[in-house]
């Protein structure tokens, strides 16, 4: 017999039982229309339908005929026989998951069963005992211990709402030949693979505690064990939670996102079946599952929509979480992109939080050479690789199994995997190489007008060697050159940086600014580098002006973080009046990049020029007051691209454009004569 015909004989002989029943209201058999009666038996029935108790005859007769034989046990009353021994159900159980299931795949069956929709839990609960031959009191009790379970969400308000059960579930219990519960839940809970990383790939973090903790939960018989990985997109966090279990000889299950067995799309989407929603059951079910397994531990990616569903004000309530992480039997690993989207009462309970940095260069090449074995990638190519912040092993990984599908080595090799990392990057506005900065004029002392707190280069050079916590800020008009002063001061005293902008910054998501902030102080401090905050205005305005909450938490994030940083500090902007007064009040050093002095104009201008000016050009020149090394940047790219050479009146005449923008006095608009 076919699963099909099964199902049929099983909703007919259900649909019989509650035909029978005294609570069971035959009247509304008249409003059954005959394909109705035929999508529930799968036996052709043609009665024409009418307000006549003949019709409600005739469809009685119709369900009594198809359940007169003897009928054998289906794969589903197999199925729940499972469900009902994981469970702890009484025996009886079998009848109520079967009903539940046929309710949830046929439409037909469902639309006799809503002829009764709207009773009461008691009226309901003596309906079903009734037909299915079950105690009343067992029956009651089956529904409270289904409720727990894990197989409806935590929205049900009553029995009624327990009648169906999300599809992919359904047809596992209806179409599975299952050994036991774990084969019906495989589609939602998998084991994981083995690592593809070595435990050398992660040299660059702390591992005796996350390791020393595993080992010992491993032997102790705690609940509410949780442990947080967070980090970037990419940086191994889910090889590292297999590494974590691996070491241990436990086994790791993955609870998928969501099912992949769902009839339709809408089913994540409907308001009960919420991803959120799913992964909660499947949750649950794990932790039944696995309860007594003392080798196993579950893993839980991308968990920032279950936290998130929180922070949104959905079903999910934060006592729920709380308890979430507090009596899970089965020790858990989760996973997250967004720790900020975690409220901070459930960070709290987690036994153990790991952030996973990207990998340094150093560890990376040695990644890059495992990973890439093979395929014949020359050593300047694999110190791109390693030094491109961008390319993090996930995507590094997929290049080399690239390369390894299409059968490429050498050239070719490096032409695929470059091909690949810059089109992904493109979609995370992210370069596979990360810009140096390179001005248009090599930066030259000689050009350098400081005034403030201290009056030379040299100054500035021996401060940061005696004092490598100093915190520089430069201000001055556009062109002064800051950014550049700042890489040559870094240069000087052997010094990496790291440049931070507002779009390094600025996040989508509640905090996200703020961890952003955070990570990037850290990882200079962790590789002893100094840090540049350019355009500092477009991130530490005065919180004065500020209209939204988030402006000011950011500005707060800013200042502690500069309050702990103990690597030398450089802050550069072009409105100093803009900036924050809790911030001027934290630097140590205020230095502010004048514009070139005249005899620097005209020394500047023939060097990019390459001719002498006479005096009448030097007149003009001096004039000009308010030029910068960066105007002269502008002179030598049009002297680059320009075909034809350019008159000694155009070039002045650019400069003096350059300085008219720059004008104070220098307005914009409509003026009018009184």
């Amino acid at each position: 017999m076919s699963l099909e015909q099964e199902l049929y004989e099983l909703g007919s002989n259900l649909s019989f039982r509650l035909l029978n029943s005294s609570l069971f209201d035959k009247e509304v058999l008249i409003g059954l229309k005959p394909i109705t009666v035929r999508s529930i038996t799968g036996k052709a029935f043609s009665y024409p339908q009418s307000n006549s108790q003949e019709y409600v005859e005739a469809v009685y007769r119709h369900f009594e005929d198809v359940n007169s034989k003897v009928r054998t046990m289906t794969l589903l009353e197999r199925n729940c026989h499972i469900l009902r021994e994981t469970f702890q159900l009484p025996k009886e159980s079998v009848n109520l998951l079967a009903l539940i299931v046929v309710n949830s795949l046929n439409p037909a069956f469902n639309e006799l069963l809503e002829t009764h929709q709207g009773l009461s839990d008691n009226v309901l609960h003596q309906l079903l005992s009734e037909a299915l031959n079950v105690d009343y009191l067992t029956l009651k009790n089956t529904f409270e211990s289904l409720a727990e379970s894990g197989l409806w969400s935590s929205s049900i308000y009553g029995s009624e709402d327990m009648l169906q059960i999300h599809n992919g579930f359904a047809k596992a219990l209806a179409c599975k030949h299952a050994i036991d519960f774990s084969d019906l839940i495989s589609n939602v809970v998998t084991i994981s693979s083995k690592p593809d990383l070595k435990l050398s790939d992660f040299e660059h973090l702390d591992t005796d505690l996350p390791f020393a903790f595993s080992s010992g939960i491993n032997d102790l018989p705690e609940s509410g064990v949780n442990i947080l990985l967070h980090g970037a997109a990419g940086v191994g966090k889910t090889q590292y939670a297999k590494l974590l279990v691996n070491q241990i000889n436990a086994n790791l299950y993955e609870v998928k996102a969501k099912g992949g067995d769902l009839s339709s799309p809408d089913d994540e989407l409907d308001s009960r079946r919420s991803s959120t929603q799913l992964r909660l059951q499947y949750l649950k079910m794990a932790y039944r599952l696995f309860d007594s397994q003392r080798d196993a531990w579950l893993l839980i990616d991308e968990c920032e929509d279950i936290f998130a569903s929180f922070s949104l004000s959905t079903r999910i309530s934060k006592d729920r979480l709380h308890q979430l992480l507090e009596v899970n039997t089965v020790p858990t690993i989760w996973i997250t992109n967004h720790p900020e989207s975690i409220p901070v009462s459930c960070l709290r309970r987690f036994s153990l939080v790991v952030e996973l940095p990207n990998l340094p260069a150093n560890g990376k090449f040695d990644m890059v050479s495992s990973c890439f074995k093979g395929l014949r990638l020359s050593k300047g190519f694999k110190e791109k690789l390693a030094n491109s912040e961008a390319a993090t092993p996930a995507l590094l990984e997929n290049a080399a199994s690239l390369c390894k599908i299409c059968n490429v080595k050498g050239a070719v090799a490096e032409e695929y995997t470059n091909t690949y990392l810059t089109e992904v990057l493109k979609l995370t506005n992210e370069p596979l190489e990360t810009p140096v900065y390179k001005p248009e004029l090599e930066f030259d002392p000689a050009y350098c007008n400081l005034k403030g707190d201290l009056h030379s280069l040299a100054d500035i050079t021996k401060t940061i060697e005696r004092h490598p916590e100093a915190r520089i800020l430069l201000f001055g008009p556009p062109g002064t050159g800051k950014s550049a002063f700042v890489d040559y001061v870094c240069k000087e005293n052997d010094l990496g940086l790291v440049t931070v902008k507002a779009s390094d910054v600025l996040g989508k998501y509640v905090g996200e600014s703020e961890g952003n902030i955070a990570r990037l102080f850290e990882k200079a401090s962790n590789e002893g580098k100094a840090l540049l905050i350019d355009e500092a205005d477009s991130l530490l305005t005065s919180r004065e002006g500020a209209t939204k909450s988030w402006e000011v938490s950011q500005v707060n994030e800013l200042l502690m973080q500069i309050e702990r940083f103990q690597s030398p500090l450089f802050i550069a902007t072009n409105y100093f009046e803009a900036l924050d007064k809790a911030l001027l009040r934290r630097i140590d050093f205020k230095i502010e990049l004048q514009a070139l002095k005249h005899q620097q104009a005209i020394s500047l201008f023939e060097e990019v020029v390459g001719v002498e000016l006479d005096t009448d050009n030097k007149s003009l020149l001096s004039h000009m007051t308010n030029l910068t090394v960066g105007d002269f940047a502008i002179l030598s790219r049009q002297l680059k691209f320009q075909e034809k050479r350019l008159t000694m009146e155009k070039l002045l005449w650019l400069l003096r454009s350059e300085s008219a923008y720059k004008q104070s006095k220098f307005e914009i608009g409509f003026h009018a004569s009184i």
